[in-house]
């Protein structure tokens, strides 16, 4: 869970970089791509309107954050809900 504070603008091209699965852009997608996320041709900025595209967490992202490494990390809280991990 997080607490973004940022355009909605921003949140969609992350997440749409997140997702993008062809050569040259993500060595591991840590989202999955269900629509048109861009072709490597363009560099990823031909990809569909957000609202054509859906995405969910890829399998792989639990295995490279493993929950059990929670408990080293700080986290940080907002309005008596944790957030994110202190940086």
């Amino acid at each position: 869970m997080s607490a973004y504070h940022h355009g909605e603008a921003s949140l969609m091209a992350t997440i749409i970089n997140l997702a993008q699965d062809y050569v040259g852009s993500n060595n591991i997608n840590l989202l999955l791509p269900i629509g048109q996320f861009g072709t490597r041709l363009q560099g990823g900025k031909d990809s569909a309107s957000p609202r054509y595209i859906f995405t969910q967490l890829n399998p792989v992202t639990k295995a490279l954050f493993p929950s059990v490494d929670e408990s080293v990390l700080r986290f940080l809280y907002e309005e008596n809900q944790r957030i994110e991990p202190e940086w």
